[in-house]
């Protein structure tokens, strides 16, 4: 049983590699994108959804408010920060596609 359980783990173990080398940049870039849409999307939320439904006087007003100028600010410095490495981005893409 642990001979066949070893021998599974290498064959999906190869397998996994064989399919990071062909889609591992994708997922990467995806990520990166899904980072800076998660948190442009949160601020929308904050601020569309969740700031109307209270008075302006209640101090989670503010809050949410603050919440909402801070995750539009993390997206914005999350692709700033990106495009500023974006050839170490690629190198280093390029390298672990090389080598995996």
């Amino acid at each position: 049983m642990l001979l066949a359980g070893a021998g599974v783990a290498v064959v999906f173990g190869y397998l996994y590699l064989f399919v990071i080398r062909f889609v591992g940049g994708a997922i990467i870039w995806i990520s990166f994108a899904l980072i800076v849409l998660i948190l442009a999307g949160g601020g929308c939320y904050t601020w569309f959804y969740l700031r109307p439904t209270y008075d302006p006087s209640n101090p989670t007003y503010d809050y949410l408010e603050y919440g909402s100028y801070t995750l539009w600010g993390l997206s914005v410095l999350t692709c700033f920060l990106m495009l500023c490495c974006y050839n170490a981005i690629k190198l280093g893409i390029a390298v672990f596609k090389t080598t995996a």
